[in-house]
């Protein structure tokens, strides 16, 4: 017996010689529809929740609008905004601004265990707004050493040993430059000379330019 065959009639009968769809194939179909939307109500909730969620955070840190000079777009580096009296109290007097604050970014590097990453620095006058800051710093958790003085209950990073001895016992050298190694390999080449450094860096760009092309 062609099973498929068997199916088909079951799902798509005829009952004194008119046809129509078994209620059982019927119901199926409604509930898949039903858990289905379900299902994308649920996706699109949490996407929308995660979306507000980063853009509170980003207005809390920053600002809903930022004003800045033209010739920033050119640099991570804050070039001044003339912000005088006059021009802060014309702000405030806007209807539907609430604070006014000035701000400065400066860009730098934080060397990691096998990298280098960027960073920009940002600095805040007298009138920062810290609320945002001090309601995130006030997480109930015993790691929060902002409310809980003293050690935390546990260490929140253990440094190898190799670590520990290079701290204790600093070895003595004339090295003033370092750049991370071409092999990749999470060391650095270090120099006493600019022109030794220069080296070291020039072939360490190639190696990323190559690495980067066979991508």
């Amino acid at each position: 017996m062609d099973w498929k065959l068997f199916v088909a009639r079951r799902i798509y009968r005829s009952k004194e010689g008119e046809k129509e769809v078994s209620k059982p194939a019927v119901l199926i179909a409604m509930w898949g529809i039903a858990i289905g939307l379900a299902v994308m109500i649920v996706a699109v909730a949490v996407v929308i929740g995660f979306k507000h969620e980063v853009r509170d955070k980003v207005v809390g840190i920053g600002s809903d609008i930022a004003i800045t000079n033209f010739d920033a777009q050119k640099s991570y580096e804050t070039v001044p905004v003339v912000a005088g009296d006059s021009l802060l109290d014309a702000l405030r007097s806007m209807e539907g601004v609430k604070h006014v604050q000035r701000y400065s970014t400066k860009p730098g590097m934080i060397m990691t265990e096998d990298n280098f990453l960027g960073m920009v620095l940002k600095g805040v006058s007298q009138e920062y707004d810290w609320t945002f800051l001090k309601k995130h710093l006030q997480v109930d958790s015993p790691y929060n050493t902002y409310k809980y003085a003293g050690l935390p209950p546990a260490p929140i990073n253990v440094p190898p040993k190799a670590c520990l001895e290079a701290v204790l016992s600093p070895e003595n050298h004339k090295y003033l430059y370092f750049c991370a190694s071409p092999d990749f390999d999470g060391t650095h080449r270090f120099a006493v000379t600019y022109s030794e450094h220069q080296k070291n860096a020039r072939a360490f760009q190639r190696e990323l330019t190559r690495r980067r092309s066979q991508k």
